[in-house]
């Protein structure tokens, strides 16, 4: 059986992928599961993440954290609160079939805005939590 974390990345990826908005935005297919090189911002890099067991005496399940990050190479921080708009609206609420799994809920725990000390560029970073059942 695939980990729940994996079903819930996976689902994450494909539908991040999918928005034509969000994608619109970043100026192409820019979505990434570790930091691209030689790629001008903006873009997306879905990153740590984390699993605990969430069973039930009767139902097993897991909590799943993951940690969205969005770059933006802009001046103005309004990129990089639009980019995470985005990624809220397609991702915070979200309950849907997974391969092996069903993600019973997913939801923005925070959402925060720094510049990269290294780069200059504009960092924002996102924690959803999911929260997942095993499909019988």
């Amino acid at each position: 059986m695939t980990a729940a974390i994996l079903d819930v990345q996976k689902a994450i990826f494909k539908a991040l992928t999918a928005d034509s908005e969000l994608v619109d935005a970043l100026g192409g297919q820019k979505i990434f599961d570790k930091m691209p090189e030689r790629v001008d911002a903006p873009y997306v890099v879905i990153g740590r993440s984390t699993a605990s067991d969430w069973s039930t005496a009767t139902d097993e399940g897991e909590a799943v954290t993951l940690f969205i990050h969005v770059w933006s190479q802009s001046g103005s921080r309004a990129e990089c609160h639009t980019l995470q708009q985005h990624l809220k609206r397609i991702l915070h609420d979200q309950a849907q079939a997974l391969d092996a799994h069903h993600l019973v809920a997913m939801r923005l725990q925070f959402s925060e805005t720094r510049r990269d000390r290294k780069s200059e560029h504009l960092h924002g970073v996102m924690r959803f939590r999911g929260v997942t059942e095993v499909v019988v």
